[in-house]
């Protein structure tokens, strides 16, 4: 096993040292219900009130938090509760007169600002309740979803129509919910009426209509996952030194980051949806650093909160794992269950993962720019209640490969041979799908003073662990491209005299050092010149002078294999062995074996052939250059 990545955290709001300035936030929630039409309940936490916990009236709750003394705002979180007296059904609540949420319970995450326990930022919701009908509608993960069903109030013969939706939303955020899938319809007997999310029918009897839910995660014993917190941050592994946990708390600023795909200028990754000059994007799923294997024992898929999904778990990636990282293993745990399909990664107090809000106030990356409320992972307390401490352990894996996938992303510059070409270094093995071809380099020739690099296809598509090579891609995205994860302990036939090199990390302590920079007598990386031919060059270097580091994951070719004259020489690819190409010759050679007559791939005659291009000479294919 050689890919690692160990996963731990404790909370961040409660583990900031809160200066003798420290703000408290204080809010208020009334519910009410009419008169002889029902109860109503509020607590702050998700659970299931007892039948005397409901009031007739009204209910109110209120509660406050402590923060920084720079938060000037905060989220609280209410959860409201509704009971309709009999020969009433719950409908609606309503705010200020409008209805805000159909589910029940209804889960209200309030934005406060109230500095004073007299005058807290206060919210009045309203359950509205209507006649009971013939036929209802209800949800398996009411906290997630929206059922309607209409008319609301039916009876015998009525078309009915109910739809089910999924409230993947929040705060902009493609993030919470995002873990289940609807499933289908099912009545009070247990059998599934449709499958369709809108279903329309005649009501014939009293019955009640259940849309079922189901979660996607698909946890193994063991396999590769992409890790997402619920405000979609996706955790990627740049380093693989080992790290001391010296008690709670410890933030691995250098060691995990995260890749956050909305644009925000705190993070290290962004998606090409929102990218700029300044803040270029990223598809995370093009990443091999955020393509994480974990394995553990004693796997229950059907474990409840506090309980082990995966015991013992140890996790991979990127040349490291977290067992060698921290001496530690840990857990997977379920979330709370208004977060379904979320997981935690606990380990007591000093051994879970999480990804928090670290507020600083320094140069924390080196960059000359002071951060502050930088959101990274770090070690110590995860509880199932805590949202910072959830993650969707989303599969990589044949049943999820159409949503959850690792694939190449390349580019429209690097455009050759009906494909579009990029390098890829990964620690773990993989088939190429899509059409992906990979080649790695066999030996290189000389002609006219220009090397050429032999490429040699893997004809199976498989990319043994450690290899790194060249992939011809049939798009540009990663999706267009995609590259399955392999069992890292299969046995795989190794490359022999690769000519390619590569790095995995960035980092190799936790102080940001180990970025290797491009070293020009050394090596070269895979590229296109301004003439459009793909090859082996230096890379430019900075404004200052200074080197450039070489890119994660990506290949270089060691310039010590190759013969001294190479230092010098213009260095291009040949695709030999994949067209049956004889060699790399300069058609304008009046030396060359032929007899002057030049044709294309179709047979057609040639004077001159473009650089780059395959011709036959003499019953041979050559490349021109």
């Amino acid at each position: 096993m050689t890919n690692l990545i160990k996963i731990m955290t404790g909370f961040l709001l409660l583990a900031l040292p809160l200066s003798a300035q420290a703000s408290t936030l204080y809010s208020k929630v009334t519910v009410s219900a009419p008169s002889g039409e029902g109860k109503v309940y509020v607590s702050k936490e998700n659970t299931t009130p007892a039948d005397s916990d409901y009031k007739d009236g009204s209910a109110e709750l209120t509660q406050n938090s402590t923060h920084n003394q720079n938060v000037k705002q905060a989220y609280h979180t209410y959860y409201l509760y509704a009971k309709p007296n009999e020969e009433k059904q719950f409908s609606h609540w309503e705010k200020g007169g409008i209805s805000v949420s159909t589910s029940n319970p209804y889960e209200a995450k309030l934005l406060v600002s109230g500095t004073s326990a007299s005058e807290p930022t206060s919210f009045e919701y309203v359950a509205k309740f209507i006649d009971a009908a013939l036929v209802k509608a209800a949800s398996t993960h009411p906290m997630g979803t929206t059922v309607t069903i209409t008319p609301v109030s039916n009876k015998t013969g009525d078309e009915i129509t109910v739809t089910a939706s999924i409230n993947r939303i929040a705060d902009g955020y493609q993030c919470l919910n995002m873990m289940i899938e609807f499933e289908g319809w099912r009545d009070q007997n247990g059998v599934f009426v449709s499958t369709d999310p809108t279903y329309t029918f005649t009501a014939t009897e009293s019955t009640t209509l259940t849309a079922v839910f189901k979660t996607k995660d698909s946890i193994k014993t063991a396999g590769y996952y992409r890790l997402r917190n619920f405000v979609n941050r996706v955790l990627s592994v740049e380093g693989g030194f080992k790290y001391t946990v010296t008690g709670s708390n410890d933030y691995l600023t250098g060691l995990l980051r995260y890749a956050y795909p909305y644009g925000n200028i705190d993070s290290n990754f962004h998606n090409t949806k929102y990218e700029s000059d300044d803040y270029p994007g990223v598809e995370v799923e093009s990443l091999p650093s955020t393509v994480i294997y974990i394995k553990g024992t004693n796997l229950n898929p059907e474990a409840s909160t506090g309980e082990d999904v995966l015991s013992d778990v140890v996790a991979y990636g990127q040349g490291t794992d977290t067992k060698s990282m921290t001496g530690k293993t840990f857990s997977i745990q379920p979330a709370a269950g208004s977060a379904p399909g979320y997981h935690i990664l606990y380990g007591g107090l000093t051994a879970g993962m999480k990804m928090g809000l670290f507020q600083v106030t320094g140069d924390i990356n080196g960059d000359g720019i002071n951060s502050q409320n930088s959101i990274v992972p770090y070690i110590g307390k995860s509880t199932s209640s805590d949202t910072w401490s959830w993650w969707a352990i989303q599969p990589i894996d044949e049943e999820h490969f159409d949503e959850f996938w690792f694939g190449a992303k390349a580019d429209e510059e690097m455009a050759f041979d009906n494909g579009y070409w990029t390098s890829m270094y990964t620690a773990f093995p993989y088939e190429c799908r899509d059409g992906v071809e990979a080649y790695y380099a066999k030996e290189t020739t000389e002609q006219n003073g220009v090397h050429y690099v032999q490429l040699v296809k893997i004809e199976d598509g498989i990319v043994p662990p450690a290899t790194p090579v060249i992939l011809k891609c049939q798009g540009l995205s990663s999706r267009e491209n995609r590259l399955m994860p392999l069992d890292p302990d299969g046995e795989y036939q190794s490359i022999e005299g690769n000519l390619f090199k590569g790095e995995y990390q960035l980092y190799t302590d936790k102080d940001l050092n180990g970025r290797k920079d491009f070293d020009p007598a050394a090596m070269r990386v895979f590229g296109v010149n301004a003439n459009g031919e793909l090859g082996f060059y230096k890379m430019s270097a900075n404004d200052d002078g200074s080197q450039r580091e070489l890119l994660p994951n990506k290949i270089y070719l060691d310039m010590s294999l190759l013969s001294e004259s190479a230092a010098s020489a213009p260095i291009r690819a040949s695709f030999g062995d994949k067209s049956g190409i004889e060699t790399v010759i300069d058609s304008k050679d009046d030396n060359q074996p032929s007899d002057g007559k030049m044709y294309d791939l179709n047979g057609r005659s040639v004077s001159d052939p473009t650089p780059g291009s395959i011709f036959i000479m003499d019953g041979k294919k050559y490349i021109a250059h």
